[in-house]
């Protein structure tokens, strides 16, 4: 209990903050903390600590941390000055981490003071020191304080351990250094109250009971009856081991009457569960708040799962799609190759057979270059058009020319088309169109254009583009002889005019683009090759 004097004076006033509380509102923080430092200097802990949690809820709602931090140490010194220094050291070290988080040194090393004396109140040693040497770490602004807490705080750590004879020497270096620099009477009695302390310890009763008497001079200026009340159970120690029994009755009942005047318990455990039950609220708060934060995150990852999970199924049904198209675009390719061979193929069966056919004269063929001459000369898209713009009557044509061409002379036709249409550099130009196949072939459009539907089922228009994509193809696949050559030098060969309109006959007629033609040709094996 020795102890409890030496805390409850060099807390006092460690919490203070500057005096400005007449220009803030009656029920501000600094002003409901200011009226806690009142009571709590003249050693009233209950109505202090009702003051210092009001405080509290105030700094909090004003967003104001050095009077939240303040109000922390301040009930930290209550607890301490009660001897609860479990409860003292919860709230050093809250307001300390505060502190850190705020950056402000000479908090922090008000705080690290108190955890070192608190921790000696604990018989900690280890903890005290290390506590120690952060603090003499930081930078504090106010030197006289720095250096007056070193001293003290030495003192201290060597008493806790035993250590009396440099206890003593650091006392006493802190009380000359008090008295020095004129600092504020409880600074002086601090470590005056110790060395009486150490006295008593040694036996020395003598000694102790002046170093008390000294103390109770101090503590009547200073008008604190919490002080007041421990220097006189110090003195009623002093003179019961002096063997002075009247004296120490008499010290004894008057801590007792003083102290039962300046602590009352009741109201005490009062404030005390305001404090609690403020803490709680903060707490709760704060819990609800994670909790709401924590669900929010929850709800975050089950949507970027779901959203991850949908987008990896879908790639995977991107890639599946991909890859079948790729294996029928392949395939595609290598049919595109099977049909040029096949073609090719055809065409030479086309002339045996023609030339087997001795019955057949070209002249059995019905002269119609007059109607051949009435044909467009446009180019294959005008042609198309026309066409397009008079489907009946290309209908009523192509049934008189069915009636009126044998199957002889039809193969015939037929091989002479295929004749031309075999040269690229006939059906390349781009003014070729169906007159002029009729007029190559000695025939007219009516019956060309009958014998090409009625053989491959397709118009003109289709019939020469897919010889002009056909022989594209081919010197797309063959690197040996083109591949020096552009896209565009390619379909110009061919043809056509703009890229758009080879890239669209192109699509048509192989379901994808020259570009990815010539990707898959790359990448085709050989053997498929």
């Amino acid at each position: 209990m020795k102890l409890q004097v030496l805390l409850l004076l060099l807390f006092s006033f460690v919490f203070t903050l500057p005096s400005f509380a007449s220009k803030e509102k009656s029920d501000s923080a600094v002003v409901l903390k200011t009226k806690g430092d009142v009571f709590y200097s003249t050693g009233r802990f209950p109505e202090a600590l009702d003051y210092y949690t009001r405080a509290l809820d105030k700094a909090e709602n004003e967003k104001s941390n050095r009077v939240y931090n303040a109000c922390i140490g301040c009930i930290g010194n209550i607890y301490a000055s009660i001897g609860d220094y479990n409860r003292c050291l919860h709230y050093y070290q809250r307001g300390y981490k505060a502190a850190v988080k705020a950056e402000d040194v000479d908090l922090q090393f008000k705080f690290l003071s108190n955890i070192v004396v608190c921790y000696c109140f604990m018989k900690d040693i280890k903890r005290a020191k290390a506590s120690f040497n952060v603090m003499m770490r930081l930078p504090v602004q106010d030197q006289q304080l720095r250096q007056y807490y070193c001293l003290n705080n030495q003192g201290f750590i060597a008493q806790t351990a035993g250590d009396y004879a440099m206890a003593e020497y650091y006392y006493k270096e802190t009380y000359a250094f008090a008295k020095e620099r004129n600092m504020p009477l409880m600074y002086v009695q601090a470590p005056y109250m110790e060395l009486g302390n150490i006295a008593l310890k040694r036996k020395d009763a003598k000694t102790a009971i002046a170093y008390f008497k000294e103390c109770r001079e101090m503590a009547l200026k200073i008008d604190n009856s919490d002080k007041m009340s421990r220097v006189y159970k110090s003195l009623s120690e002093a003179y019961a081991s002096a063997g002075q029994a009247d004296s120490a009755a008499k010290y004894k009942a008057m801590y007792l009457e003083l102290s039962d005047s300046a602590f009352n318990k009741s109201q005490f455990y009062i404030s005390g569960s305001k404090l609690f039950k403020y803490e709680n609220a903060v707490n709760q708060k704060l819990i609800d708040s994670l909790t709401t934060r924590n669900t929010t995150q929850l709800v975050v990852i089950i949507v970027f799962v779901i959203m991850l999970i949908v987008l990896t199924v879908l790639y995977r049904m991107l890639r599946l799609k991909n890859r079948k198209l790729t294996d029928a675009q392949i395939l595609l390719v290598s049919k595109n190759e099977e049909l040029m061979k096949s073609d090719k193929q055809s065409r030479l069966l086309l002339e045996q057979y023609a030339k087997a056919v001795n019955t057949v004269h070209e002249d059995d063929v019905p002269d119609v270059a007059g109607e051949a001459g009435q044909e467009s000369t446009g180019d294959m898209e005008g042609e198309a058009e026309d066409a397009d713009g008079k489907a009946d009557e290309a209908d009523k044509k192509e049934r008189t020319a069915a009636a009126l061409l044998s199957e002889e002379q039809k193969n015939l036709l037929l091989n002479k088309i295929n004749t031309v249409m075999a040269d690229m550099s006939v059906i390349s130009r781009s003014d070729f169109n169906l007159n002029t196949l009729a007029q190559m072939v000695g025939s007219n459009t009516k019956y060309v254009s009958w014998a090409i539907n009625d053989v491959y089922g397709k118009n003109f228009r289709q019939f020469l583009s897919e010889y002009r994509i056909r022989e594209a193809c081919r010197r797309l696949s063959d690197k040996e002889h083109y591949g020096n050559m552009t896209l565009q030098a390619i379909y110009e060969e061919l043809g056509y005019n703009s890229a758009a309109s080879f890239i669209q006959a192109f699509k048509k007629v192989n379901g994808m683009t020259p570009s990815t033609y010539q990707r898959l040709m790359a990448n085709k094996p050989d053997d498929d090759a």
